[in-house]
């Protein structure tokens, strides 16, 4: 009896779980990204909402500085303007590079780069999106599941503010 009522227990727990996550990103004010976590929070205030496995650029340690160079920025940022992707399922547009990202860039003689996005799986991977956020493989975009994008994209508008975190 005690290991059928701890399985039912356990099955009830992780039906309810996606449900609970999805119901608790109304509201949502900010978005934060920790890097080193490889996690994108929704937060309401100080309310953490929700939170979300990510994928980042190829060589996530360290700030973006040079256009190419795989890294996903760090900073403050908007996210500007969402659009459906050919490409990538769902993107959010970042604004990066802000002043400071492109003053960094000047310092070391190249561009910043840009188009950096927070997007879903490319189609022809959707249905191995758990293996591929298991990995950086972004040019430095920040990558999330076709499923978990749906929850972020009517989660957030433009105008949203964005800290990405290392």
């Amino acid at each position: 009896m005690g290991v059928r009522t701890l399985a039912i227990a356990i099955f009830v727990f992780l039906s309810v779980a996606p449900l609970k996550s999805a119901l608790a990103v109304e509201g949502a004010t900010r978005v934060v990204v920790d890097k080193s976590d490889r996690l994108l929070m929704l937060y309401r205030g100080t309310d953490l909402l929700g939170s979300y496995r990510i994928a980042l650029g190829g060589e996530p340690m360290g700030p973006k500085r040079l256009e190419g160079d795989g890294r996903t920025p760090e900073g403050e940022y908007i996210l500007d303007r969402k659009r459906e992707s050919d490409r990538y399922y769902k993107a959010i547009h970042i604004s990066y590079p802000n002043r400071r990202d492109q003053y960094m860039a000047e310092q070391e003689g190249g561009l910043p780069g840009g188009g950096v996005m927070i997007h879903g799986q490319p189609k022809q991977w959707a249905a191995f999106a758990w293996l591929r956020q298991r990995f950086d493989w972004t040019d430095g975009s920040i990558a999330l599941s076709n499923k978990d994008m749906d929850l972020i994209w009517d989660s957030v508008r433009e105008g949203m503010p964005i800290e990405i975190t290392p």
